[in-house]
């Protein structure tokens, strides 16, 4: 099931889109300007920044970043980050920016979801730990669901990430996996034989979905695989990306 960003566009800013343009376009030096350390994404492509940082050299910034004022006369990154780092790539001095103030502090992680998944996508560990940080706050697994625009079965699945072990964690991030589907199968199935599960793991480059499924810890072969593809209905956009 996709992700629903017109419904993240309005948590995010009620009635506005996610980058509200209403305001002025001011020039904010680059050394006010800081990420934000609670940012879902974590994680960018050094060649993908060195292609946005020649497009600007050559075209400008057509589309400034947004950012929120702290009380020290600093600003943090609300969107754009990729824009923010493409900028410090050519030693700018300053970045064309909207200081947005419409986005409630609570939406302001969605709203940068919302961002990330229209402009680049995110891996599958970076959504689970961005849905594993709303559950340590305190939101429920509905609400994000809700927010997220999936179904709650899915998001349980994503909330299970912390409890993987690390050979599952692992073969996420290494892309060895590449759903959260395929790997709380695997997870379920590491509870009651974790040295058989890990052996498949490190025995091989990569496991859909219904090769998991059609893996029988006790069976004496170890398993049979399946030449059957992964749904792609059942995995999010990022993950069919992966």
């Amino acid at each position: 099931m996709a992700l629903n960003l017109n419904r993240l566009s309005k948590i995010a800013s009620g009635k506005k889109s996610v980058l509200n343009t209403e305001g002025k376009i001011l020039d904010i030096e680059l050394d006010k300007i800081k990420p934000d350390p609670n940012q879902p994404r974590k994680q960018f492509n050094d060649a993908e920044l060195s292609e946005l940082s020649a497009s600007i050299q050559e075209y400008g910034l057509l589309q400034p970043i947004v950012v929120r004022a702290n009380s020290d006369d600093t600003f943090t990154i609300i969107s754009g980050e990729r824009r923010f780092r493409a900028s410090q790539l050519l030693q700018a001095k300053s970045i064309k920016a909207i200081v947005n103030t419409s986005i409630a502090a609570e939406n302001i992680s969605y709203a940068q979801m919302a961002e990330n998944l229209k402009r680049s996508s995110l891996t599958v560990v970076e959504v689970a730990d961005f849905i594993c940080e709303r559950i340590s706050l305190g939101e429920k697994q509905v609400e994000i669901a809700e927010k997220l625009g999936l179904e709650k079965a899915l998001v349980s699945k994503y909330s299970a990430w912390k409890e993987f072990p690390e050979e599952i964690q692992s073969a996420l991030a290494e892309k060895k996996i590449n759903s959260i589907q395929t790997a709380y199968i695997l997870y379920k199935k590491w509870i009651e034989h974790p040295s058989e599960v890990e052996s498949l793991l490190e025995g091989r480059e990569f496991i859909s979905k219904a090769e998991a499924n059609n893996f029988n810890p006790q069976s004496c072969s170890g398993t049979t695989f399946s030449t059957e593809s992964e749904d792609a209905a059942d995995i999010l956009p990022q993950e069919q990306n992966e």
